[in-house]
């Protein structure tokens, strides 16, 4: 079964998409706008990096063992640092709404608070250098293809060796004989290693906790981590607690205080708002009807 986040990218990313389009389209175009548009370019770059290193090797398995991985050394660092810069477009345009709510006129006067590019791009920067140390900690190597020995694979060419034989085995009697009819043989081969050879095929074998194992001579890709991220220090430090920190408490604790300065300002504004409202008698009849300030002056002149 596939789990929730290797489903999710494709649903959301439609969104993301229609999203870009829309504001890409408005023909006047605020700060807010422009910072939507860099939160919605950020977040379909996150998923469509996220889909290539999660969600697609599950769906198709050609993508799994041909192509994922030579791309998931790119594609997860690029994945970890645009959910970064997701989160911190969004503390940025949290930043956009407490300017133009709490302090207009302080934002008015100062050009910075009024600039996408001022309020986007010390997030965006941030979220590079935060992430650099991904870009190092994976490469795709290429190994040998070690597979172990099947019974069948001995059944076909003579029966399994007798390892005390083989470790008698010397220059003078280089070779162990399987079978003699069909002249299948076992000697030994460089670095511990050994040859079976037959008529028609031959196979390296090598010995891993008392079984044989095939070496195909065609190398194949894999993921090997870097040394410093096997580092204790560095997981810990790094890994954990630094993301843990710049990555959901900080930014969390931004949006939180952000957004209760705005919430307690738009109240302050509603209650003014109703306190300016007068009470007044129509001359006509004896019932009272709120005026709002609007139309006072239309009121005054009857």
């Amino acid at each position: 079964f596939l789990s929730l986040n290797q489903i999710c990218p494709f649903y959301i990313s439609p969104l993301c998409f229609e999203s870009v389009f829309y504001f890409a389209h408005l023909k006047h175009q605020r700060t807010f706008h422009r910072l939507l548009l860099i939160l919605a370019l950020v977040d379909t770059i996150h998923l469509v990096f996220a889909s290539l290193t999660f969600s697609i090797p599950y769906l198709s398995e050609t993508y799994s063992v041909n192509q994922w991985m030579y791309l998931v050394p790119y594609s997860l660092p690029l994945a970890q640092t645009s959910l970064t810069a997701s989160v911190y477009m969004t503390v940025s345009l949290t930043m956009e709404r407490y300017f133009s709510v709490v302090c207009p006129f302080k934002q008015f006067r100062n050009k910075w608070m009024r600039s996408s590019f001022m309020l986007s791009f010390p997030g965006l920067l941030f979220s590079i250098l935060f992430t650099l140390p991904n870009y190092f900690q994976l490469e795709t190597v290429m190994i040998e293809n070690i597979t172990e020995t099947s019974e069948e694979f001995w059944r076909d060419h003579g029966g399994y060796p007798d390892l005390d034989m083989l470790g008698e085995l010397s220059e003078e009697n280089p070779t162990y004989l399987l079978n003699s009819e069909t002249n299948i043989g076992v000697h030994p081969n460089y670095n511990g290693s050994y040859l079976l050879e037959s008529s028609h095929d031959s196979f390296h074998l090598i010995l891993v906790n008392q079984t044989f194992h095939v070496v195909d001579p065609v190398l194949i890709p894999d993921i090997k981590f870097a040394e410093f991220r096997e580092n204790p220090l560095y997981i810990k430090v790094y890994v954990m607690w630094l993301h843990l920190i710049f990555n959901t408490m900080l930014p969390l604790t931004m949006l939180m205080v952000l957004n209760v300065a705005i919430y307690r300002r738009l109240n302050k504004i509603s209650y003014q708002a109703s306190d300016t409202q007068e009470t007044r008698r129509l001359p006509s009849g004896g019932n009272w009807v709120v005026v709002p300030p609007l139309y006072k002056p239309l009121w005054l002149s009857l």
